[in-house]
């Protein structure tokens, strides 16, 4: 699924939105793209496509190996996810339906050690849910 596009120091959004370097320290704008920000993406040796853009030395690609477990530690957590969600929105709209009520809290049924918080959209009926324990159930529609 990843397939390993971009290098392990690589920080994703923080970079994007936020100008930090990446995790090794390496501004790719000021250091390859001459400061300009515009398509720095399409210019930076952060990415395995970028097959013209200058050397960086801290570029370092994950191994196949790697790649293989990340895909299967994703491949986990979908499967995780779709053991729980469809019972929480399930509760969810039946509480919805029955109360007339947009938002609300529910019994987390992946951790059951706290609540789910939802709200449900009035004009198209999307279902955003969050639960209060770090990384457990949440999706939004």
């Amino acid at each position: 699924m990843s397939g390993g596009l971009h290098c392990k120091h690589y920080r994703g959004r923080e970079m994007l939105v936020s100008n930090k370097p990446c995790a090794a320290g390496v501004d790719p704008v000021l250091s390859f793209c001459d400061g300009n920000r515009f398509g720095w993406v399409k210019r930076a040796p952060c990415f395995s496509a970028n097959v013209d853009a200058p050397h960086c030395p801290a570029r370092v690609f994950p191994t196949a190996e790697e790649v293989a477990a990340e895909d299967a530690a994703l491949e986990a957590r979908m499967d995780d996810f779709m053991k729980h969600m469809p019972a929480a929105r399930d509760a969810i709209l039946t509480i919805a339906r029955e109360t007339n009520a947009t938002a609300g809290m529910i019994d987390c049924p992946k951790c059951g050690g706290n609540r789910l918080h939802w709200s449900r959209a009035r004009s198209n009926g999307h279902v955003h849910a969050q639960c209060e324990t770090a990384d457990c159930l949440g999706w939004m529609e």
